[in-house]
């Protein structure tokens, strides 16, 4: 970093020096640093105007963009990067462009609009392939792959899970190798293989925890929760979910605390104790509206559903699994379709409304019939061992264990960090609307 900022200070040359700025913002990016990714991109940005260097400018635009949407400011976040196309449209730098679509996919994600994801990414798979760029086509085959598993087409998402596994491997990028690890995980538990999401989450944890990566460990901290709970072992589910509760808290993370908040609610409305189970689902319901994650908004709903219905308060339960289903609807998710709409079947029965009661169950069936047969879990095996994924495991080592010393203090000194940083961001969103 040091050198980085020597070479800076030494140089004349405007784009070079741009180029500079960028490498020591997406520095402080990778260590957690966004109050100095901030300003440092608003270096690049300013001089990068001056110059008329508008790569420049769309990659500095990138990191900031990234940022802003980490924090859970998914619209402002997608005005940046439509900022960015447009940009790289004008001046014909295809890199860019695919660069913004791989960053608008990203937030239309996180916001449930899983099916402008799809095709926002798509898009950006084809202007990749033309200028041949591993690592821009890993991030869009693994976004892909997200896509599909939320729509339920898990053949076509594995098999891009795969693509981007290996398109990761010939860049080495051993902390995108364990989100895409994560992800496999997420489809076999959504698969009801347990066995083997364990496996992956595991996997997907030890790399993590090994290089440090804290919104790493959150993430498989949270899935090994889930799929813990999914086991029945409570205890290790709520270690780890309030492991990861705690990370986010500590770094203000909100995406993550609301999924974090969902499974330890779901371990307590299984263990029944209903008034905590209310607390953690109402607290990531409000989280999850505040960064418009409507997917999350569905789930905490149906989960505050299902307890309604435990308590026999038929009247709220209905209420509750309605605003569900029209989120789950809106984000194109079976998966959530069929939660929401399994539990609605039940309330309208109890009610005496049958004919409600038996379309909510069709609906249900529908969805359970799509995600849950035989043959596509057998696809998807075949599918893994066609890509013969034994040899990209046996070429990663794992450590066991971590300074947990070292850890901690990263930790504080990301959450001194959010403050200003979020002063930061609110002046940079303003001054990139305006530049343009």
């Amino acid at each position: 970093m040091d050198s980085l900022l020597l070479v800076v200070d030494n140089t004349s040359q405007e784009k070079e020096k741009v180029d500079l700025l960028i490498k020591i913002a997406a520095e402080y990016r990778d260590a957690y640093d966004s109050l100095n990714t901030s300003l440092y991109t608003s270096k690049a940005i300013a001089i990068a105007e001056t110059a008329n260097y508008h790569e420049g400018k769309v990659d500095a635009l990138y990191i900031i963009g990234w940022v802003i949407k980490d924090f859970g400011y998914f619209s402002e976040s997608k005005k940046i990067f439509d900022q960015m196309i447009s940009i790289s449209e004008e001046v014909d730098y295809p890199e860019g462009k695919a660069k913004g679509l791989n960053g608008l996919g990203s937030a239309y994600f996180y916001q449930g609009d899983f099916k402008k994801a799809l095709q926002v990414n798509l898009e950006a798979l084809e202007i990749v392939k033309k200028i041949d760029n591993q690592e821009r086509s890993a991030a869009a085959l693994a976004n892909l792959a997200l896509a599909y598993q939320e729509l339920g087409d898990y053949r076509l998402s594995i098999e891009y899970y795969f693509l981007a596994i290996e398109a990761l491997q010939s860049v080495e990028s051993k902390v995108k190798v364990a989100y895409c690890y994560s992800n496999v995980g997420t489809l076999y538990q959504d698969l009801e293989n347990n066995e083997k999401a364990l496996e992956y989450f595991t996997r997907a944890y030890e790399i993590h925890e090994d290089i440090e990566n804290i919104s790493g460990m959150i993430t498989a901290s949270i899935n090994l929760g889930s799929t813990y709970t999914d086991e029945a072992n409570y205890e290790k589910a709520l270690f780890y979910s309030l492991k990861a509760l705690d990370y986010c808290q500590r770094i203000e993370n909100p995406m993550e605390e609301a999924l974090s908040g969902q499974v330890i609610a779901q371990i307590y409305r299984l263990e029944e104790n209903y008034d905590e189970a209310l607390i953690y689902y109402q607290e990531a319901l409000k989280i999850s509206e505040k960064i418009e994650a409507k997917a999350q908004m569905s789930q905490s709903l149906s989960g505050i559903g299902e307890i309604y219905i435990a308590q026999k308060r038929w009247g709220l339960a209905r209420q509750h699994l309605n605003e569900a289903l029209d989120l789950a609807s809106e984000s194109g998710s079976p998966s959530d379709i069929m939660i929401a709409s399994q539990y609605l079947s039940d309330v309208e029965e109890n009610l005496g409304n049958y004919e409600t009661s038996l379309q909510a169950y069709k609906l249900f069936k529908k969805m359970n019939d799509s995600l849950n047969n035989n043959e596509l879990t057998q696809k998807v095996s075949r599918l893994e061992a066609e890509h013969e994924f034994q040899q990209e495991r046996d070429s990663i080592t794992f450590a066991s264990k971590t300074q947990t010393v070292a850890l901690e203090k990263k930790i504080e000194n990301r959450r001194v960090l959010q403050i200003a940083t979020f002063i930061v961001l609110f002046l940079l969103i303003v001054l990139m609307l305006i530049l343009y």
